[in-house]
């Protein structure tokens, strides 16, 4: 991988999972934890529709983007079935590298203790 990339991994089902992510500069990783804890936000949103959020594009985006997964043939051969934890571990990893955890936890507490 080229410079900005770092390399992690994680174990998903007794498959090990490589995962390289772009590193963010500070600035665009604060606006994406944003929108994160958006979307996180409305996910848990009785009856919220995610498909008109937006989110999956955005997903779509980050994978694209900024994320570079390896996997093994058995796991290829598995990929369906495999495929909502696999994306979970790779945003997952993605946040964690580009240690926007705190400020998405921050977003997701402020909009928790917000009155409406």
């Amino acid at each position: 991988m080229s410079n900005g990339w770092i390399e992690a991994s994680f174990e998903l089902e007794g498959h090990r999972i490589g995962v390289a992510v772009r590193r963010l500069p500070r600035e665009e990783a604060a606006r994406l934890a944003a929108s994160l804890a958006w979307f996180a936000s409305v996910a848990v949103t009785p009856g919220a529709d995610l498909d008109a959020t937006g989110w999956p594009h955005v997903l779509q985006r980050i994978m694209n983007e900024y994320v570079s997964l390896t996997v093994g043939d058995e796991a290829i051969d598995r990929l369906e079935e495999l495929w909502t934890p696999l994306c979970s571990g790779a945003l997952k990893t993605f946040v964690q590298i580009n240690q926007i955890d705190g400020a998405l936890t921050q977003h997701l507490l402020a909009a928790r203790n917000r009155v409406f």
